[in-house]
């Protein structure tokens, strides 16, 4: 009897912040219920990054090493604001942060979140410590998914079943490339996704090859929320604005400068990060809640998983089959045209798991 066969596409997920480590929290329990455990799906690897360190999540608990703090002690964070200057051949600190900004962060440390400040998310990333750390835990899950075979895919997803055996198979392109994606989501209302979002499309630019997509997927406020819903909603409108605006420019092909004021810590002085014609991500999703109603938040939050499953297991849903070959889009008005927006019309069952129950 032909065993059945699952298709799938080799996928790193980042979740930023508390929001996006949340996201990524609900995909995992889809994925378990779907194959069983989380290392039976080895061709999907997790990386929860958040400011703070004390919010308990399933990372933690369970996979440690897909979760990492991007915290600053009280004494580097004092460092940083009193003598900017020794950050400047790291990060150029000084051309784009603004102390008295930073200074607001209460507690005087970055430990227990970023304090709605889009700017002390940007640090929190860029910070020389923190930044080689994330950028070699996405190396090496880069690396695992690169490497992964689909024997050793099949190998992991079927051990210890019930007897169906499942024929694991990688999904490609049109043009048979390797298909790898990677996605990234959080929310932009806050100061840890907001701050970092275009930060980590450009350092994943950095790793990846030509044929390896990265996909955006930030939620943002709705448009009718007051401070009488949410004490906070002007702060998440003021960062989501921000945030979308930084996006817009770091995808205009016309601005052929836009990266060149930029300065990460393994990079030297004037060496461009990216050609001119490259972008963060190759699509952006923005997404807000249907109302005002707080359990909205919590629905779009379990959409998001719900479509990053669906990406991952049913390779037809994948919006880079359309999107790769279609080049340039025509400047309107200034705007990149980058962003998109989804809707679930399919839920596959997982059919698997209850046949093996």
């Amino acid at each position: 009897m032909a065993a059945e066969q699952l298709s799938v596409y080799k996928t790193l997920v980042i979740g930023l912040g508390s929001t996006g480590t949340e996201i990524l929290q609900a995909l995992a329990e889809r994925v378990k219920w779907e194959v069983g455990r989380l290392d039976r799906a080895p061709w999907i690897e997790f990386l929860a990054l958040e400011t703070d360190a004390a919010k308990e999540n399933l990372f933690k608990r369970e996979r440690p090493d897909d979760f990492q703090t991007l915290s600053i002690s009280a004494s580097a964070w004092r460092d940083l604001l009193e003598r900017p200057e020794l950050y400047d051949s790291s990060i150029a600190l000084t051309r784009w942060a603004d102390m008295d900004t930073l200074a607001q962060l209460p507690g005087a440390s970055v430990d227990a979140g970023a304090g709605h400040i889009r700017m002390v998310g940007r640090l929190s990333l860029l910070y020389p410590e923190n930044y080689s750390k994330v950028k070699n835990a996405v190396a090496q899950r880069v690396s695992r998914l690169r490497q992964l075979s689909e024997a050793d895919a099949r190998k992991a997803l079927n051990e210890s079943n019930a007897g169906l055996e499942m024929e694991a198979r990688f999904a490609v392109t049109e043009k048979g490339q390797s298909g790898l994606r990677v996605i990234v989501v959080g929310t932009l209302c806050g100061g840890t996704c907001s701050g970092t979002a275009s930060d980590m499309g450009i350092l994943l630019r950095t790793i990846l090859n030509d044929d390896e997509r990265v996909l955006g997927m930030f939620t943002m406020p709705h448009p009718d929320l007051s401070i009488a819903q949410q004490s906070d909603a002007e702060v998440w409108k003021a960062n989501t604005y921000h945030a979308l605006t930084e996006l817009n420019q770091y995808h205009l092909h016309s601005d052929e400068d836009r990266y060149k004021t930029i300065k990460y810590p393994d990079k030297a002085e004037g060496t461009p990060l990216l050609g001119k014609d490259e972008m963060p991500y190759d699509v952006v999703y923005l997404l807000r809640p249907n109302s005002t109603e707080p359990g909205d938040l919590n629905r779009l939050n379990s959409a998001v998983a719900d479509r990053m499953f669906l990406n991952i297991f049913v390779p037809e849903t994948d919006p880079m089959a359309f999107m790769v070959n279609a080049g340039p889009v025509a400047l309107r008005q200034g705007r990149a045209l980058a962003f998109s927006t989804f809707g679930l019309s399919t839920i596959e069952y997982p059919m698997r798991r209850i046949l093996e129950a």
